[in-house]
């Protein structure tokens, strides 16, 4: 990636999608305050967690069904104390 005089030399796709959303939101018109400057911010995070599921989707795709995987949207959260400790099983619901 060339900007300017300066020459930038990426990996991979994820790193090149990176330095694209930094570079975006690093432009003038994106940090006109310091309110706009931290939403500016947290569109960062969340676009470093939507690479990183679409990441993660990539590897289990290659595992499993993608089938599966849809569905596994829509099963409800888990949390260590749903299990009962004596049989292992999630208490109190229906899988």
């Amino acid at each position: 990636m060339k900007k300017g005089k300066q020459e930038l030399y990426v990996k991979d796709d994820n790193e090149l999608n990176a330095v694209l959303l930094n570079t975006a939101l690093k432009a003038p018109h994106c940090n006109v305050n310091a309110e706009a400057h931290a939403a500016g911010v947290r569109a960062r995070d969340v676009g470093s967690q939507v690479r990183g599921s679409a990441r993660d989707h990539q590897a289990l795709v290659t595992r499993y069904d993608d089938r599966l995987l849809e569905q596994l949207i829509y099963m409800p959260v888990v949390s260590p104390d749903d299990f009962d400790r004596s049989t292992g099983c999630v208490a109190g619901r229906t899988i």
